[in-house]
């Protein structure tokens, strides 16, 4: 009986040191976070709250996910609430470059066509809108009037599936007056579209503003766009109003509010091809309503710049346009 026993003993001790074995995850860099930081079940924010980490703590950093997230013990964080300890930043990049050969493809089914997977869709089409049209969410479970140019993710059973805040929505190809492909083969190079319907006069007043003093902007090849250098100050004597910006963590009302989402939406439209380089961009401190995680750039005149070289061997010309009173339209052309 004493054999038996010490058999089972050991049979348990042994299953315990694999099963311990098993869950050993390699660590690939450590952070640390200065404010508390949320853990989500899922690499989205809209996902459960599974934990969370104090302010000062370090992150085991086990895997980099979508480039904007970081996968830990419990779940996921945002990448951009935490800071490399610098020994392990080389680490992080080289993930990001195994990442970028990954994700440079195209997506062609339903399962890519989620709002949770937007930071990796690309714009393959632009849509002509010849009237108003109302077009329904993927999850079916919200709708909005679209009307004008909207990029396209896909093109699926009769329907186009395009970006509108941070959801995607679908429409019937056959309410297009026409659809252009998009590549470098082709004039329009990138696209890109936020909206602003909800936002106040004084918000969309600025937003209206500075995408007329931003649309038409020509880049020459190898040279750089500079947001801050384009638009000039943007304060009450320019012609900017008061509304909300985000300051240190925090909401407060100062002139210019709400430029920040045309340089978010010229980020996200950028960032979609390999033609141009990001040299200047930052996070907002707080995550924006108006676009996916990971896809908005902050700026402030004196201080924060948004920038990316064009590496194409021709001009592009930047087009910022709005219409319908909240619809913000970013494309780049080619100009031969």
């Amino acid at each position: 009986m004493k054999k038996i026993l010490s058999f089972i003993l050991v049979v348990v001790f042994l299953f315990s040191c694999v099963s311990a074995l098993a869950d050993t995850q390699e660590v690939l860099a450590v952070g640390y976070v200065t404010e508390r930081l949320n853990i989500r079940k899922y690499p989205n924010i809209d996902s459960e709250r599974v934990g969370g980490y104090a302010a000062g703590s370090d992150v085991e950093i086990l895997e980099v996910v979508n480039g904007d997230w970081f996968r830990v013990a419990k779940g996921y964080v945002m990448r951009q609430f935490v800071f490399l300890y610098p020994q392990y930043e080389e680490v992080v990049m080289g993930e990001d470059a195994m990442r970028e050969e990954v994700t440079n493809v195209t997506f062609y089914n339903y399962s890519d066509l989620i709002p949770s997977n937007m930071a990796n869709l690309q714009i393959h089409y632009i849509g002509y809108l010849a009237s108003r049209v109302q077009g329904t969410s993927v999850s079916g479970k919200s709708t909005l009037w679209f009307q004008d140019m909207l990029p396209i993710y896909d093109i699926l059973d009769g329907y186009a599936y395009f970006p509108s805040k941070r959801d995607i929505f679908k429409v019937k190809v056959s309410y297009f007056e026409g659809i252009e492909a998009v590549g470098p083969d082709y004039q329009i190079l990138a696209a890109y579209r936020s909206i602003y319907f909800s936002s106040s006069s004084e918000r969309k007043h600025n937003i209206e503003l500075v995408a007329s003093k931003l649309d038409g902007t020509v880049i020459p090849s190898g040279g750089t766009f500079s947001y801050n250098t384009t638009t000039g100050p943007r304060g009450q004597r320019e012609g900017y109003q008061l509304a909300p910006v985000q300051k240190n963590g925090t909401t407060e009302l100062d002139y210019g509010g709400g430029v920040c989402q045309v340089s978010s939406t010229i980020y996200a439209a950028v960032r979609s091809t390999d033609g141009f380089r990001v040299t200047k961009r930052s996070a907002h401190g707080q995550e924006v309503t108006y676009l996916p995680v990971g896809m908005d750039a902050t700026v402030s005149y004196g201080s924060t710049d948004f920038a990316f070289r064009n590496d194409f061997p021709f001009e592009v010309v930047l087009h910022v346009t709005t219409s319908n009173g909240g619809a913000l339209l970013v494309t780049l052309e080619r100009l031969d």
